[in-house]
Formats: structure tokens, sequence, C-alpha cells
């Protein structure tokens, strides 16, 4: 009894989890779209594609990425990073992990200007979420 009541209850775990990474993912989309149709926030297509695969950052990548950074609330207005947000987000993603305060450290870090913090939070989206 108490075997099937520990599977019922990791099944149950993997379908939140599942669906809390799924939402995740459809959220982040729907900020690139929305910055997709601002030209002033618009990535070229094919820079998109060299920053996904060969990681090349452009000016224009920058500014798309703080623009989404922006509309997920990961970075505030001004630019510095909202860390409760951007550490919510770690626990929904991947739960309490003994990895946490790692990640969070790597991630959670103001750079010298607001494109560089966007550009190494979506570093550590990448690496970590998608």
């Amino acid at each position: 009894m108490k075997w099937s009541v520990a599977v019922v209850f990791c099944l149950a775990f993997a379908v939140v989890f599942a669906i809390t990474a799924e939402e995740g993912r459809e959220k982040f989309k729907k900020a690139h779209e929305k910055c997709q149709t601002d030209p002033a926030t618009a990535a070229d297509e094919e820079e998109l594609k060299a920053y996904k695969t060969e990681h090349k950052v452009t000016e224009g990548i920058k500014t798309h990425a703080l623009c989404v950074s922006k509309t997920l609330g990961w970075q505030h207005q001004d630019g510095k990073i909202n860390k409760e947000s951007v550490k919510e987000k770690i626990v929904l993603y991947l739960g309490q992990t003994p990895k946490l305060d790692e990640i969070h450290a790597e991630c959670v870090v103001d750079k010298e200007n607001e494109k560089e913090t966007a550009i190494n939070l979506f570093k550590c989206y990448y690496k970590y979420f998608a």
C-alpha cells in the first residue's frame, strides 16, 4: 500500500514539473514574440539562429534579451535583476536542488550594464532550463 502511494506521489510530481517547465517555455516564447513585434527590440532571425547555435552575441541579441528579460520580470525596469523572481523560477523549474545556490550565484548577477545582465540570464536559461 505504501509503495503504491509513493508511486502515485512521484507520478503526480513528475506531471506537475512537466507542466511547470512547459508553462515556462510557453511564457518565454510569448515574451520573445512580443519583443519581436517591436522594431526597437526585434532581433534578426539569422542573429537569433547564430546565438542559439554558436552563442554569438550581437547588439541586436542584447537588446532583444533585455526586452524578454524585462517582459518575464527577470529584470526590473532599471535593468537590475529581480532576484526574488529569478530565484522563484529556478525553484519552480528545478525544485529545491542542492545546486540551487550554485545556479543562483552564477545566474543572479548584475553585470556592468542591463544588456550584459540580460545576456547572462539568457545563457543561464539555455544552460539550465531550455
